[in-house]
């Protein structure tokens, strides 16, 4: 093992959410809904020493990231200014051929949130099935990607039909997030946690990925983990729109970042 002293400071990765807005009125969503920004001139700092201090990935989301009028600008100057992977998580339909464009080159993965199949995810998202098919072609020419699922008592009856989509769009992970309880909702209910668990024993041999989120509880679920002794801070932070960093987008527990994340990290453990 290599000494203590060499050990990267910072998470491995960090997720930011770069504006609370967003266009859907998903049921289930966790993000805030007051109105809040980052403006790129203010990010770029924090991830520059981020990237200083061992972080090796930042995930941009929100709210819906590719609302933010500087969000191509974000990518590009992260990619430029840092070595750290550059992801985004979207629900995909703002996706353009301009904006495609802007991004190619500079992000390395991103997860396009699909909530169920046709009717289902019509239901669940409140925009047409086949409108983010049409968009999935523009994904995939920007670089690598994946299929997200909050995945509760609509969903998860559909995992195998949407691990035939993502293999059929060309994604290459499916990544199960079981639905978090949040605005008066209870989250994955006993039945859906237990199918959900039956099919991650049990689903077919596939050539993309599965996993699931760490917010999870995982107990009873036979899991691949690469770092069982890892701490949470170790593992993952998360900036939100307002400038505050937390362990995570679900707890309330946070602290302002006053010119260092680093710092604002710190305090964080010292308060855990």
């Amino acid at each position: 093992m290599p000494p203590e002293q060499t050990w990267a400071v910072a998470p491995r990765y960090v997720s930011v959410a770069l504006t609370n807005a967003c266009e859907l009125r998903c049921p289930y969503c966790y993000a805030a809904k007051k109105p809040a920004r980052l403006g790129a001139e203010e990010i770029s700092p924090w991830l520059r020493e981020l990237n200083r201090n061992g972080c090796l990935g930042v995930g941009f989301g929100g709210g819906e990231p590719t609302l933010h009028s500087e969000f191509a600008t974000i990518c590009q100057k992260t990619a430029i200014e840092t070595g750290m992977a550059v992801s985004f998580t979207t629900h995909g339909h703002r996706i353009t051929e301009k904006l495609a464009t802007q991004l190619r080159g500079s992000v390395h993965f991103i997860r396009v949130s699909v909530d169920g199949i046709g009717e289902t995810y019509e239901r669940n998202r409140g925009r047409a099935f086949d409108e983010l098919e049409n968009r999935i072609d523009l994904i995939a020419g920007i670089c690598r990607f994946g299929v997200n699922v909050v995945v509760g008592d609509t969903t998860v009856w559909e995992l195998d039909g949407l691990l035939d989509y993502a293999e059929r769009w060309g994604a290459e992970e499916l990544l199960l997030l079981p639905e978090q309880g949040v605005a008066g909702r209870a989250g994955i209910g006993e039945s859906a946690r237990n199918e959900m668990t039956r099919w991650l024993a049990s689903h077919r041999p596939s050539k993309i990925r599965v996993g699931i989120s760490r917010m999870a509880d995982l107990s009873g679920i036979a899991l691949a983990d690469a770092f069982p002794m890892e701490d949470r801070l170790s593992a993952h932070a998360h900036i939100d729109a307002n400038g505050y960093l937390r362990a995570d987008a679900f707890t309330d527990q946070r602290i302002p970042i006053q010119g260092s994340v680093i710092d604002a990290l710190t305090e964080l453990r010292e308060a855990a």
